[in-house]
């Protein structure tokens, strides 16, 4: 409880934290209104879920964020020598694993739900500029808030584990943003229909629009590669980081 009590006053007295809440907040404002505004004015089809769609991506951008700020979080501590401290004040590794996990996770869903709820109003506002000519919006509670869930925690601990893995920064956000969006797309290309087994795409297909999504399988798929990466970060952790 100390280990994990430290680990939250560590998370708020770092600025990043203020920093990196102001940009997920301005972004999500940004493509909640630009979006739905940008539709009505090249004169493109307004959906019944095209609110439902903009809440999805605040918390995409919410998520790819929080991955980012957890892989400078982990970065910052080896650069400066601070994984010591931590080690000394908590001689198991094992808890100081599962407290910086919990902390981490806690502050993207946090930072996510903030975000969804910006993004709505955001996007209720710039609603009323469209009102006339646009369809009644049907938003899917509950699956918002579990493909919210599942897509967040699973994108901040890949931020975390390559973190741990690399114990740098620059590779572990480089990661981040071409995997998804370069790296994986092109390698969808070889694999065909087996794309879908690849870690970013059986969590995208969670929060984007227009993608097939089978929610049993794209738990399982990230499952596996977090359950493999995470025992990798446990045992260099264990027996050969910070020594």
């Amino acid at each position: 409880m100390n280990t994990l009590k430290s680990e939250f006053i560590k998370l708020f007295t770092i600025r990043s934290v203020y920093v990196m809440t102001l940009i997920v907040i301005a972004l999500v404002i940004t493509v909640s209104v630009a979006s739905l505004l940008q539709q009505d004015l090249t004169g493109g089809e307004i959906l019944p879920t095209t609110i439902e769609n903009s809440l999805f991506g605040g918390v995409s951008i919410a998520a790819q964020l929080a991955a980012v700020f957890a892989v400078i979080l982990i970065g910052h501590e080896y650069r400066y020598n601070l994984i010591h401290h931590t080690l000394t004040v908590n001689r198991s590794r094992s808890v100081i694993l599962i407290a910086k996990i919990i902390t981490t996770v806690c502050y993207a869903l946090a930072i996510t739900i903030l975000a969804a709820a910006i993004g709505y109003l955001s996007s209720i506002i710039a609603f009323n500029f469209v009102e006339e000519s646009a369809p009644a919006q049907i938003i899917d509670v509950s699956k918002l808030i579990f493909h919210s869930f599942i897509y967040v925690t699973s994108f901040t601990l890949i931020g975390l584990l390559l973190g741990f893995l690399f114990r740098t920064i620059v590779a572990p956000i480089v990661i981040l943003i071409l995997a998804p969006g370069t790296i994986e797309p092109l390698l969808g290309l070889l694999l065909d229909d087996k794309q879908k087994y690849l870690p970013f795409t059986s969590i995208q297909s969670l929060v984007l629009p227009g993608m097939e999504t089978d929610v049993v399988q794209s738990i399982a798929t990230i499952s596996v590669y977090l359950v493999i990466g995470w025992a990798i970060v446990w045992y260099r952790f264990h027996y050969r980081d910070a020594s």
